[in-house]
């Protein structure tokens, strides 16, 4: 998504140059006139792309907001945060950045940057973010509640649990509710209405499709498209499957998916910000969303990012907000085997299916990290402005959670950090 930023900025380079030639003094009026015309449209770019250029401020060093747990492991876990990152943090491209450390129920939390370009406020434990697609880990929960009932066995069609016609495509019709959760439908990961001319237009301008998505499009998809492969065959990530599932567990359960989301899950776990609509004091608390970030030394090319505006039908895909004091309680409750909801959650953990190099569970990828050579679960978002990844060690106990403020993968820096930290605190893997 940085990359739309960046062509919008060279378009208004190149636009800008053109006005600076034809509005030379000597120039013919035809030729001032075509001046003016390339001057208003660098400033319709200006405006309706979000495009600004700034002075960063000096404050960029690590700040941990206070934690009531002083233990030996929580400063140790609390170093190891601040030095994975610290002299990562401008090579990451985010503007802010909130980093948590989980290990074996004790945590730490460490901040970088800011939380908005317009004042020097840096993020802090309760700063809410868009999580993105770590909101399909919570999808996958729902499910593996439902299963854990015996209410929604994994193996349900998902042709009898809509209102199906005779003419469904028999691939559609061998869909289960398990290739769902592990992105072996075949469903597309997007329609291809999102390429549309008037939506590439908002896209360049900061906005996102996502709002396209009604339950009746993706029930659309589901009875009309037919899956590119024979359901479990293969792993294609399909964020249109994992918004149906979504849909299908809050109908099956007779409630909306924010109110099943927070019955099950989040207020179980005191997990207050975590919500699919913010209210006004939440409001307040949000980092601000960039679609792109560029550093020149002290200066700065930003491109401010819409809401995401999820809508009805994909929202169980990619439409949560959160915070890393939230975040941390999710892994704390996967990990640590003492509650109801750690007990389903766990359910998300097993590998269900492979396809060459890929391996995925309920929601969960996993993955050898290359230093330690661990097996870790993990899963990243990139939602319009912001980005997340989040990742669990279910044998040592070890979990870590980074949320940004520009859509900009962090992938790299997640895996190293918890390469990191699995090699201070595993005594197998310890130097």
């Amino acid at each position: 998504m940085n990359r739309s930023t960046l062509i919008l900025a060279l378009v208004l380079l190149v636009f800008l140059i053109q006005a600076g030639l034809l509005l030379q003094p000597a120039a013919g009026i035809k030729q001032k006139l075509m001046g003016g015309v390339y001057l208003c449209l660098c400033i319709l770019i200006v405006f309706q792309g979000n495009m600004k250029i700034g002075r960063l401020s000096e404050r960029n060093a690590p700040a941990a907001p206070a934690n009531n747990r002083t233990t030996q492991d929580t400063a140790r876990l609390k170093r190891i945060l601040t030095d994975s990152i610290a002299p990562e943090f401008h090579k990451m491209g985010q503007v802010g950045l909130v980093v948590g450390g989980y290990f074996q129920g004790r945590e730490a939390i460490v901040s970088f940057g800011s939380k908005t370009l317009h004042a020097d406020a840096r993020p802090q434990n309760d700063t809410i973010f868009e999580i993105g697609s770590v909101s399909k880990l919570f999808t996958a929960g729902l499910l593996a509640a439902s299963v854990k009932k015996n209410l929604l066995p994994p193996d349900t069609k998902v042709c009898d649990l809509v209102n199906s016609s005779n003419s469904l495509n028999s691939n559609s019709r061998k869909i289960t509710l398990e290739h769902l959760v592990t992105h072996t439908s075949g469903l597309p990961r997007m329609s291809a209405d999102i390429f549309l001319p008037l939506e590439l237009c908002r896209s360049l301008a900061g906005s996102t499709p996502y709002h396209l998505y009604s339950r009746e499009k993706v029930m659309h998809i589901f009875l009309d498209s037919a899956p590119s492969f024979t359901p479990g065959t293969r792993i294609k990530y399909s964020n249109t499957g994992f918004g149906l599932l979504g849909l299908l567990l809050a109908e099956q359960s007779g409630k909306s998916y924010d109110r099943l989301l927070q019955e099950t899950i989040t207020d179980p776990l005191e997990m207050d910000d975590t919500v699919l609509h913010l209210n006004r004091e939440q409001q307040q608390r949000s980092a601000e969303g960039y679609r792109g970030f560029y550093r020149f030394g002290r200066l700065y090319l930003s491109q401010h990012a819409a809401p995401s505006n999820f809508g009805e039908g994909l929202v169980a895909a990619g439409g949560i907000h959160s915070t890393a004091k939230d975040m941390l309680r999710f892994i704390d409750a996967n990990l640590n085997g003492k509650t109801g909801i750690s007990s389903f959650l766990q359910l998300t953990h097993t590998i269900r299916h492979q396809y060459k190099d890929m391996q995925v569970g309920m929601g969960w990828f996993a993955e050898n990290l290359p230093k330690s050579g661990q097996s870790v679960l993990y899963h990243n978002g990139i939602s319009g402005g912001f980005s997340s990844f989040i990742s669990i060690d279910t044998e040592h106990r070890i979990g870590v959670v980074l949320l940004g403020n520009v859509s900009r993968p962090m992938d790299t820096w997640g895996r190293a950090l918890m390469d990191h930290c699995i090699t201070e605190f595993s005594p197998d893997h310890s130097r």
